[in-house]
């Protein structure tokens, strides 16, 4: 596919560990990147499991960043279908889908398609999933007629190709009627067809103080209660002391005060609470 990525699309609820991993990819020159979307719903997605204003969030952070649901508010028909599905039945254009849209508002004419097999073959990807952070599971999310749909609504905006022969795009749209369109030095320089090194990056990268955080969330309470007695000084052993000696002194004290009870109770003793002192003339 080469190494030339025009736009690239991620989660709200991930884009710090995408970021930091195309961070990566950049400083390795494996691909030359150029502008980053938020694939986004609405104006507050759920990241770190709440509702964050995705604008506030992208401004603080980076610079240029656009979410994918103010391209789709400029596109109307498309807005209208989506909220339609999202309202009744809880699902929403995939991400390729979303990305064909977005060309469409950027002002493509001429749109070349490969990769949305619409779930033909259940969930996951067209390449072998490798990933040690991402797991591959069903999502109701997503609905084929939906996504056929769009892509409907999308011919009346540009022209629509297939690039892959016998694919589930090619039944609904005609093959790219280019051929060899590249040369030879465009093919080179965008690394088309050419085998990726051995050491190359295929999964995301997480950032050490996300491995921290993650490795203190798995720990049970337990565990972190012990470490943080352990910081203050009461490790295993002389918490077991200190309480064995807390226990003495209570048992003492609770001897004490039944002793003084006890004296308290003897008569002459009770006089004394009672006694009234007489008054002076």
């Amino acid at each position: 596919m080469g190494n030339e990525v025009k736009a690239c699309f991620f989660n709200p609820s991930v884009f710090e560990l995408q970021m930091n991993t195309v961070r990566i990819l950049d400083g390795r020159n494996e691909y030359t990147l150029c502008d980053f979307y938020c694939s986004t719903l609405g104006p507050n997605p759920y990241i770190n499991g709440k509702p964050t204003p995705i604008r506030e969030f992208l401004d603080k952070r980076y610079i240029g960043i656009r979410t994918t649901h103010n391209m789709l508010e400029g596109l109307e028909p498309f807005q209208n279908l989506q909220a339609k599905f999202i309202n009744l039945k809880g699902q929403w254009f995939t991400s390729g889908v979303v990305m064909l849209i977005c060309a469409i508002a950027l002002g493509y004419q001429e749109i070349y398609l490969a990769g949305l097999d619409f779930y033909a073959d259940g969930p996951g990807h067209f390449y072998a999933n490798q990933s040690a952070f991402f797991k591959i599971h069903s999502d109701s999310s997503h609905n084929k007629d939906l996504d056929i749909e769009a892509i409907e609504l999308a011919k009346q905006y540009a022209k629509l190709y297939a690039l892959v022969p016998n694919s589930a795009l090619s039944e609904i749209l005609p093959l790219s009627p280019h051929k060899n369109a590249l040369s030879i030095e465009t093919k080179e320089r965008l690394k088309l067809g050419q085998t990726k090194p051995e050491d190359y990056i295929s999964d995301v990268i997480l950032p050490p103080h996300y491995l921290e955080c993650k490795k203190t969330s798995e720990k049970s309470r337990k565990e972190v209660l012990k470490e943080f007695l352990d910081t203050r000084g009461a490790c295993s052993g002389n918490l077991v002391f200190e309480s064995l000696r807390f226990g003495r002194r209570v048992c003492c004290d609770v001897y004490k005060f039944g002793r003084a009870c006890l004296a308290l109770c003897k008569p002459k003793n009770f006089k004394l609470i009672f006694k009234r002192n007489k008054p002076t003339p």
